[in-house]
């Protein structure tokens, strides 16, 4: 069973899951918290532009985001690893690179158990 917690601190939001980011988007159930997905249909000079930026076949048809996620942050948890979670401080940008196959900003945090001692790394998904 996947496990999701809703927590506010004002004046942000964040959200926090026991499973990555791009399997959230996958989700039909879930998929709404971070926007919910449409497919476009783009003119014929907008679809060249994108194939030509990506580097594949030219398709008219794109997915997107249909509005802003409810969170602006995103925490992602693991049952595995009890102090170590990574956290996305901008799930806009986040849910858009997932979507065009890109990369996206995010932090490790993990804390020493024995220590307390706090690191914070960021990295490239």
């Amino acid at each position: 069973m996947k496990y999701l917690f809703v927590n506010q601190y004002f004046p942000l939001q964040f959200f926090s899951v026991i499973f990555d980011n791009r399997k959230l988007i996958k989700n039909p159930k879930l998929s709404g918290l971070l926007g919910g997905f449409e497919t476009v249909t783009l003119g014929d000079e907008q679809a060249k532009e994108e194939a030509k930026k990506k580097n594949q076949m030219m398709s008219k048809l794109k997915r997107q985001r249909a509005g802003e996620p409810i969170f602006d942050i995103i925490v992602e948890l693991s049952r595995e690893q009890r102090d170590e979670w990574t956290v996305v401080l901008d799930s806009a940008n986040a849910v858009d690179a997932i979507i065009e196959n890109g990369h996206y900003e995010a932090q490790i945090r993990r804390r020493d158990a024995d220590t307390g001692y706090f690191e914070i790394v960021t990295i490239v998904k």
